[in-house]
């Protein structure tokens, strides 16, 4: 524990005032430097916050020392029931009553695969979603039951947020060390905070209204034994009706709709069990 009494790694700002609480963390996953780099930008320029409690610094912070995806399995699958043995077991029982109490929690990440940015909320507030990401240049917004295994169990930190009903989301920010979309991130998550914390900092930070996108996450794919995806599958690709993009030694997986593959793992990346992919159908307007 620090100073503060919160696991190594973690930092807290309370307000004069009371108010929510805000966690924001970076590195989930150890190597992902772009979505670091936005929490950094933000605690740079923060001067303070007059109500609330903002709780930010690394997810898995072992991982970060060592600029690897994870040390013994993915910090990202073990707020579920089952917490896994090594170092992500041992962070998440730290991590999981900070969450438990966060009334907004943004993890934030970058992508394995190129691709474009997106928001990932497996919560139900929908005006409450549309109210927080209008300040974020993102398009790209993701909701709906494909965002949580078929069991239901809350094993993402997005989840386990909104399972104790809180409003937990993801923000992808690009490919691992992409920059391109760090900075207008930043700003966006910053006039959250403006706006939920009385949060102050020592320059403006600019948000431009950005067009969104939402798409449905109708189907969250676990791996089965002998998982093999088809051919490489790129976020957001599109699968039209019919399309076979993996087999199993149990089945094949064949879309019933017109749908579009998002987080498709890389074979070495697979995992018995895991998600492998979410599928997603696109909506003109939520």
């Amino acid at each position: 524990m620090n100073e503060n009494d919160l696991p190594e790694g973690l930092n807290k700002i309370v307000g004069s005032e009371n108010g929510p609480v805000v966690v924001l963390f970076k590195q989930t996953h150890g190597n992902e430097i772009g979505g670091a780099k936005v929490l950094d930008l933000i605690m740079e320029d923060l001067v303070g916050i007059s109500q609330g409690t903002l709780i930010y610094g690394i997810g898995n912070l072992e991982a970060s020392k060592l600029n690897v995806r994870s040390i013994n399995s993915d910090l990202n699958r073990a707020y579920g029931k089952k917490v896994p043995l090594g170092s992500e077991g041992n962070r998440v029982i730290e991590l999981k009553p900070i969450l438990q109490n966060a009334d907004y929690f943004f993890d934030i990440h970058s992508y394995i695969n190129p691709g474009d940015p997106v928001i990932c909320y497996p919560g139900n507030d929908f005006e409450g979603l549309k109210s927080l990401t209008k300040y974020i240049p993102i398009k790209n917004i993701l909701y709906g039951d494909g965002l949580w295994p078929p069991n239901g169990d809350s094993v993402y930190g997005d989840t386990y947020v909104c399972s104790h009903k809180g409003k937990g989301m993801t923000i992808e920010t690009g490919h691992l060390s992409d920059m391109t979309h760090v900075e207008s991130t930043a700003s966006g998550l910053a006039k959250i905070l403006e706006n939920i914390l009385g949060a102050t900092f020592t320059k403006n930070f600019q948000v431009m209204p950005s067009e969104k996108k939402y798409w449905h996450a109708y189907e969250h794919v676990p791996a089965d034994e002998g998982f093999t995806f088809e051919k490489i599958w790129g976020n957001f690709e599109f699968l039209p009706k019919g399309t076979k993009y993996a087999t199993s030694l149990n089945k094949e997986y064949i879309v019933n709709c017109d749908s579009y593959i998002l987080f498709a793992k890389s074979q070495e990346n697979i995992v018995l069990g895991n998600e492998v992919c979410i599928l997603l159908e696109e909506e003109e307007e939520k």
